[in-house]
Protein backbone atom coordinates (compact mmCIF):
# COMPACT_ATOMS: atom_id res chain seq x y z
CA UNK A 1 0.00 0.00 0.00
CA UNK A 2 2.96 2.70 0.52
CA UNK A 3 4.15 2.25 -2.79
CA UNK A 4 0.88 2.67 -4.17
CA UNK A 5 0.65 6.02 -1.46
CA UNK A 6 4.04 7.13 -3.26
CA UNK A 7 2.73 6.53 -6.73
CA UNK A 8 -0.27 8.24 -6.11
CA UNK A 9 0.60 11.18 -4.25
CA UNK A 10 3.26 11.75 -7.28
CA UNK A 11 0.15 11.80 -9.70
CA UNK A 12 -1.58 14.45 -7.91
CA UNK A 13 1.42 16.29 -7.86
CA UNK A 14 2.07 16.52 -11.41
CA UNK A 15 -1.48 17.09 -11.82
CA UNK A 16 -1.84 20.06 -9.57
CA UNK A 17 1.41 21.59 -11.82
CA UNK A 18 4.44 19.56 -10.22
CA UNK A 19 6.23 20.30 -6.71
CA UNK A 20 7.40 23.12 -6.87
CA UNK A 21 4.32 25.02 -7.76
CA UNK A 22 2.47 22.43 -4.89
CA UNK A 23 5.68 23.93 -1.97
CA UNK A 24 4.65 27.28 -2.79
CA UNK A 25 0.78 27.49 -2.98
CA UNK A 26 -0.02 24.29 -0.76
CA UNK A 27 -0.63 23.90 2.92
CA UNK A 28 -1.99 21.86 5.95
CA UNK A 29 -5.22 23.18 6.35
CA UNK A 30 -6.06 22.87 10.19
CA UNK A 31 -9.69 23.18 12.03
CA UNK A 32 -8.90 26.38 13.31
CA UNK A 33 -10.55 30.14 13.37
CA UNK A 34 -7.48 31.45 11.73
CA UNK A 35 -8.43 28.81 8.74
CA UNK A 36 -11.98 28.70 8.94
CA UNK A 37 -13.30 32.60 10.07
CA UNK A 38 -17.07 30.89 9.41
CA UNK A 39 -19.81 33.90 10.06
CA UNK A 40 -20.73 32.83 13.26
CA UNK A 41 -24.73 34.16 12.59
CA UNK A 42 -24.89 32.06 9.68
CA UNK A 43 -27.34 28.84 9.49
CA UNK A 44 -27.89 26.02 7.14
CA UNK A 45 -27.06 26.25 3.51
CA UNK A 46 -25.23 29.58 3.98
CA UNK A 47 -23.34 28.32 7.01
CA UNK A 48 -22.55 25.24 4.59
CA UNK A 49 -21.34 27.88 1.66
CA UNK A 50 -19.22 29.73 3.94
CA UNK A 51 -17.30 26.42 5.21
CA UNK A 52 -17.00 25.81 0.71
CA UNK A 53 -15.40 29.28 -0.11
CA UNK A 54 -12.84 28.46 2.48
CA UNK A 55 -12.14 24.79 1.40
CA UNK A 56 -11.62 26.47 -2.20
CA UNK A 57 -9.57 28.67 -1.15
CA UNK A 58 -7.04 26.36 0.93
CA UNK A 59 -7.22 24.27 -1.92
CA UNK A 60 -6.52 27.38 -4.32
CA UNK A 61 -9.67 26.83 -6.82
CA UNK A 62 -11.73 29.65 -5.69
CA UNK A 63 -11.78 30.93 -9.34
CA UNK A 64 -10.68 28.24 -11.52
CA UNK A 65 -13.98 25.51 -10.94
CA UNK A 66 -17.36 26.34 -10.93
CA UNK A 67 -18.50 23.95 -8.05
CA UNK A 68 -21.75 23.94 -5.97
CA UNK A 69 -22.65 22.95 -2.38
CA UNK A 70 -25.74 20.49 -2.71
CA UNK A 71 -27.67 19.60 0.42
CA UNK A 72 -28.96 15.92 0.48
CA UNK A 73 -30.47 14.88 3.51
CA UNK A 74 -29.48 11.00 4.45
CA UNK A 75 -31.88 9.34 6.49
CA UNK A 76 -30.49 7.71 10.34
CA UNK A 77 -31.00 4.01 8.78
CA UNK A 78 -32.64 3.02 12.85
CA UNK A 79 -34.86 6.03 12.15
CA UNK A 80 -35.64 4.78 8.58
CA UNK A 81 -36.12 0.99 10.04
CA UNK A 82 -38.52 2.02 12.77
CA UNK A 83 -42.06 0.65 12.16
CA UNK A 84 -40.93 -1.23 8.92
CA UNK A 85 -42.21 -4.62 8.02
CA UNK A 86 -39.25 -5.02 5.75
CA UNK A 87 -35.63 -5.32 6.26
CA UNK A 88 -33.22 -2.10 4.39
CA UNK A 89 -29.58 -2.10 5.10
CA UNK A 90 -28.46 0.96 3.79
CA UNK A 91 -29.37 4.65 3.56
CA UNK A 92 -30.07 5.39 -0.35
CA UNK A 93 -27.33 7.17 -2.08
CA UNK A 94 -27.21 9.30 -5.45
CA UNK A 95 -25.61 7.36 -8.08
CA UNK A 96 -22.47 9.62 -8.98
CA UNK A 97 -22.66 9.47 -12.33
CA UNK A 98 -22.35 13.20 -13.84
CA UNK A 99 -22.49 12.66 -17.44
CA UNK A 100 -26.91 13.97 -16.77
CA UNK A 101 -25.08 17.56 -16.08
CA UNK A 102 -26.01 20.14 -18.42
CA UNK A 103 -22.56 21.61 -20.56
CA UNK A 104 -21.76 25.02 -18.40
CA UNK A 105 -23.59 23.82 -14.97
CA UNK A 106 -22.18 24.16 -11.98
CA UNK A 107 -20.52 20.58 -10.53
CA UNK A 108 -22.74 20.10 -7.62
CA UNK A 109 -21.07 18.24 -4.81
CA UNK A 110 -23.56 16.64 -2.04
CA UNK A 111 -23.55 16.86 1.38
CA UNK A 112 -25.39 16.17 4.53
CA UNK A 113 -26.84 19.40 6.35
CA UNK A 114 -26.42 16.98 9.52
CA UNK A 115 -22.82 17.48 8.75
CA UNK A 116 -23.07 21.14 9.88
CA UNK A 117 -22.74 20.04 13.67
CA UNK A 118 -19.54 18.63 12.95
CA UNK A 119 -17.11 20.48 10.58
CA UNK A 120 -14.75 17.96 10.39
CA UNK A 121 -17.24 15.60 8.48
CA UNK A 122 -18.78 18.77 6.64
CA UNK A 123 -14.80 19.84 5.31
CA UNK A 124 -14.27 16.28 4.78
CA UNK A 125 -17.28 15.94 2.90
CA UNK A 126 -16.29 19.21 1.00
CA UNK A 127 -12.74 18.01 -0.01
CA UNK A 128 -13.74 14.66 -0.93
CA UNK A 129 -15.97 16.47 -3.70
CA UNK A 130 -13.77 18.75 -5.30
CA UNK A 131 -10.55 15.87 -5.44
CA UNK A 132 -12.98 14.03 -7.30
CA UNK A 133 -13.89 16.21 -10.24
CA UNK A 134 -9.92 17.13 -10.49
CA UNK A 135 -9.26 13.41 -11.05
CA UNK A 136 -12.01 13.31 -14.16
CA UNK A 137 -9.23 16.04 -15.41
CA UNK A 138 -6.56 14.10 -16.14
CA UNK A 139 -7.53 11.39 -18.59
CA UNK A 140 -4.71 9.00 -17.13
CA UNK A 141 -5.13 7.55 -13.60
CA UNK A 142 -2.87 5.69 -12.09
CA UNK A 143 -3.06 2.09 -11.26
CA UNK A 144 -6.33 1.47 -13.12
CA UNK A 145 -9.97 2.10 -12.59
CA UNK A 146 -10.71 -0.11 -9.57
CA UNK A 147 -8.57 2.86 -7.56
CA UNK A 148 -10.47 5.75 -8.17
CA UNK A 149 -12.32 6.49 -5.11
CA UNK A 150 -8.66 5.40 -2.83
CA UNK A 151 -7.28 8.08 -5.79
CA UNK A 152 -10.22 10.54 -4.71
CA UNK A 153 -9.16 10.30 -1.11
CA UNK A 154 -5.53 10.85 -1.16
CA UNK A 155 -6.40 14.13 -3.40
CA UNK A 156 -7.87 15.29 -0.35
CA UNK A 157 -4.94 14.96 1.51
CA UNK A 158 -2.98 16.26 -1.17
CA UNK A 159 -5.03 19.62 -1.32
CA UNK A 160 -4.51 19.73 2.79
CA UNK A 161 -7.10 18.58 4.07
CA UNK A 162 -5.93 15.30 6.06
CA UNK A 163 -6.52 16.70 9.48
CA UNK A 164 -10.23 16.18 8.51
CA UNK A 165 -9.65 12.81 6.62
CA UNK A 166 -7.92 11.15 9.46
CA UNK A 167 -10.13 12.31 12.31
CA UNK A 168 -13.52 10.99 10.75
CA UNK A 169 -12.56 8.37 8.26
CA UNK A 170 -13.35 6.07 11.75
CA UNK A 171 -15.60 6.86 14.43
CA UNK A 172 -17.40 4.81 16.91
CA UNK A 173 -20.73 6.03 17.90
CA UNK A 174 -22.99 5.38 20.94
CA UNK A 175 -26.70 4.65 20.09
CA UNK A 176 -29.69 4.26 22.03
CA UNK A 177 -33.61 3.88 21.57
CA UNK A 178 -36.13 3.49 24.46
CA UNK A 179 -34.03 1.87 27.11
CA UNK A 180 -31.58 -0.04 24.86
CA UNK A 181 -28.31 1.65 24.29
CA UNK A 182 -25.57 0.38 21.49
CA UNK A 183 -22.59 0.81 20.06
CA UNK A 184 -21.49 1.03 16.23
CA UNK A 185 -18.96 3.04 13.90
CA UNK A 186 -18.65 4.67 10.67
CA UNK A 187 -16.05 3.90 7.96
CA UNK A 188 -16.04 6.78 5.19
CA UNK A 189 -14.19 7.22 2.36
CA UNK A 190 -11.59 4.33 0.81
CA UNK A 191 -8.72 4.83 2.89
CA UNK A 192 -8.31 3.74 6.06
CA UNK A 193 -7.07 5.77 8.93
CA UNK A 194 -3.50 4.40 9.16
CA UNK A 195 -3.14 5.58 5.28
CA UNK A 196 -4.69 8.66 5.72
CA UNK A 197 -2.11 9.33 8.49
CA UNK A 198 0.71 8.35 5.95
CA UNK A 199 -0.89 10.44 3.45
CA UNK A 200 -1.08 13.46 5.73
CA UNK A 201 2.72 12.66 6.65
CA UNK A 202 3.64 12.88 3.32
CA UNK A 203 1.78 16.07 2.68
CA UNK A 204 3.51 17.95 6.05
CA UNK A 205 6.98 16.29 5.20
CA UNK A 206 7.07 17.87 1.63
CA UNK A 207 5.96 21.20 2.72
CA UNK A 208 8.20 21.38 5.69
CA UNK A 209 4.82 22.27 8.17
CA UNK A 210 5.15 21.88 11.92
CA UNK A 211 4.91 18.05 13.19
CA UNK A 212 3.26 19.77 16.27
CA UNK A 213 0.93 22.05 14.50
CA UNK A 214 -0.49 18.57 12.87
CA UNK A 215 -0.24 16.86 16.05
CA UNK A 216 -2.18 19.12 18.26
CA UNK A 217 -5.32 18.64 15.82
CA UNK A 218 -5.60 14.86 15.40
CA UNK A 219 -7.70 12.35 17.64
CA UNK A 220 -5.97 9.38 19.72
CA UNK A 221 -5.67 6.84 17.24
CA UNK A 222 -4.70 9.22 13.71
CA UNK A 223 -2.15 10.91 15.72
CA UNK A 224 -0.50 7.25 16.45
CA UNK A 225 0.04 6.66 13.19
CA UNK A 226 1.04 10.05 11.85
CA UNK A 227 3.75 9.97 14.17
CA UNK A 228 4.38 6.24 13.19
CA UNK A 229 4.22 7.07 9.69
CA UNK A 230 6.64 10.31 9.78
CA UNK A 231 9.18 7.41 12.28
CA UNK A 232 9.18 5.64 8.73
CA UNK A 233 9.85 8.62 6.18
CA UNK A 234 12.52 9.95 8.31
CA UNK A 235 14.53 6.50 8.66
CA UNK A 236 13.77 4.89 5.44
CA UNK A 237 11.85 6.51 2.87
CA UNK A 238 14.97 9.16 1.69
CA UNK A 239 14.33 8.40 -2.18
CA UNK A 240 10.53 8.11 -2.19
CA UNK A 241 10.68 11.85 -1.28
CA UNK A 242 13.46 12.74 -3.42
CA UNK A 243 11.42 11.25 -6.26
CA UNK A 244 8.40 13.49 -5.16
CA UNK A 245 10.19 16.62 -4.27
CA UNK A 246 11.42 16.73 -8.38
CA UNK A 247 8.01 16.07 -9.35
CA UNK A 248 7.18 17.80 -12.72
CA UNK A 249 3.84 19.30 -14.20
CA UNK A 250 1.61 17.14 -16.09
CA UNK A 251 0.91 20.38 -18.37
CA UNK A 252 -2.80 18.71 -18.56
CA UNK A 253 -4.62 18.88 -15.37
CA UNK A 254 -6.70 21.85 -13.54
CA UNK A 255 -3.88 23.80 -13.25
CA UNK A 256 -1.03 24.49 -15.86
Amino acid sequence: MKAWLFDAVAWWLTTLGGAARYRDTATVVTPTLDDFPVDPELEGEELAEDYFAFVLEHAQLRDEWAFEPEAEFTPNVADALRGMPHAMTEAPTRSGDEDWLPAGDPLPIPYDPSALERPALLVATFARGIAHYLAQSDPELPTGEAHRERLVDLGAVVLGFGIFLANTAFEFQQTSSGGMTGWGYDHRGALGQVEVAYALAIVATLLDFPDREVRAHLGPNPKAFYAAARKDLDRHRGTDLAVLRAAPSSGHGPYR
